[in-house]
């Protein structure tokens, strides 16, 4: 998108991007860096549709943070380098899962879930996630080395900075880098909705 300051990156809605992992579970990648697709990406943010028994393709080196978005919980399993070899994810509450095996998702029902899962290179990001309702104001403040990824899962959100204002609708999901020398010390949320959050740190 044209027009915005060159700390912020407005990801198209890309559906050609969508692939199936198995016989119970598609992968749509919403946003990556570097966006070039012939190269091995630092991070990527995907939606990933699944049922029950689906598995998670290996990931080795990387970090994974998982957002549960619709479905009430989900247990993950397998190998892990995490404190723990299982982990449940609830709506709402992200789960971080590092390791370089495939982790199986086991559930209880045989009905759909949905999650949203950013994975990035565990040499250079932490990662972090959490949805969270939008009603009022939110304040992110700069970090060094921090990102944040934004996807609006339903309302209509309002990013301001001094200098800014952009209008953000379901779907739309936006990365703010408050590691770029233009970026503003915090922007502001306003609106009504619910918000996909992912917070990439990196590692020092």
């Amino acid at each position: 998108m044209s027009g915005l300051p060159a700390y912020l990156t407005l990801y198209p809605d890309d559906r050609a991007l969508r692939r199936t992992l198995s016989d119970t579970a598609t992968l749509t990648e919403l946003a990556r860096e570097p966006m070039t697709a012939s190269v091995d990406p630092d991070w990527r943010l995907s939606l990933i549709e699944f049922e029950v028994g689906a598995r998670l393709p290996a990931t080795s080196g990387a970090a994974r943070s998982l957002l549960l978005l619709y479905g009430e919980a989900v247990d993950l399993s397998g190998d892990s380098r995490g404190p723990a070899p299982v982990d449940t994810t609830i709506y709402g509450r992200g789960a971080r899962w590092q390791g370089d095996a495939a982790a199986p998702l086991t559930l209880g029902a045989s009905e759909t879930r949905v999650l949203l899962q950013l994975s990035a290179r565990s040499d250079r990001y932490r990662v972090w996630s959490a949805l969270r309702p939008v009603v009022g104001s939110m304040v992110l403040f700069q970090e060094p080395g921090c990102q944040w990824l934004l996807q609006v899962i339903n309302g209509a959100i309002q990013l301001r900075d001094p200098r800014t204002l952009l209008e953000l609708e379901s779907g739309n999901v936006l990365r703010i880098d408050f590691g770029h020398p233009a970026a503003p010390a915090r922007v502001v949320l306003d609106g009504g909705g619910e918000l996909a959050l992912f917070k990439l740190s990196a590692v020092t």
